[in-house]
């Protein structure tokens, strides 16, 4: 005797939902340990201070935590399902504003992704998230020989720091422009 078609699309949709939670109960993130964890080992010390401390000072103007992180594999999925589980996993920004922001950093597959919390989405949308990406991380614009390597060190500071732009300046606060041109030492 077959069962009922509402009773197989019901059994269907429990086993989708069973798959889908084993793929991410099989996922191992990080520990969130600050504002910048460097799992992936691309960033040298005088980088990760920066960092912290730009970070540190747009969450005290604002209130918005943004996060730079680097993994060393996304674990066979995708980037985006990787960021969302992340941004979860670590409940980035304020849990009544939801004002977290993620940048994730895979070099090892040279994917990036900005995840951002719905508090934000109307300040840092997906357009602009795109943007930072294709104009801070994976410059296209330049000629192949003259550009730097996609994802390579130099890339991630300015790109937190181009995050950090879309939030008010802090009195006294130092722009990216306005800092020598070499942030890092390779």
């Amino acid at each position: 005797m077959r069962a009922p078609h509402h009773i197989r699309i019901a059994l269907v949709a429990l086993c989708a939902v069973l798959a889908l939670t084993a793929v991410a109960a099989a996922q191992t993130f990080p520990t969130l340990s600050g504002r910048v964890v460097d799992e992936a080992g691309i960033l040298n010390q005088t980088t990760r201070a920066t960092l912290t401390a730009r970070l540190a000072a747009v969450e005290s103007q604002t209130t918005n935590q943004i996060v730079v992180a680097t993994v060393t594999s996304l674990q066979g999925t995708e980037i985006e399902t990787y960021a969302n589980g992340l941004f979860r996993a670590w409940r980035l920004g304020q849990a009544a504003k939801n004002n977290g922001v993620l940048l994730l950093v895979a070099p090892s597959e040279r994917k990036v992704r900005i995840e951002v919390g719905y508090g934000l989405e109307g300040t840092l949308t997906d357009a602009v998230a795109k943007l930072i990406i294709g104009q801070s991380i994976v410059p296209c614009g330049s000629p192949p020989s003259t550009r730097s390597p996609p994802l390579s060190r130099t890339a991630v500071p300015p790109t937190a720091s181009s995050l950090a732009e879309y939030f008010p300046r802090a009195p006294g606060e130092v722009r990216p422009e306005e800092l020598p041109d070499k942030l890092v030492e390779i």
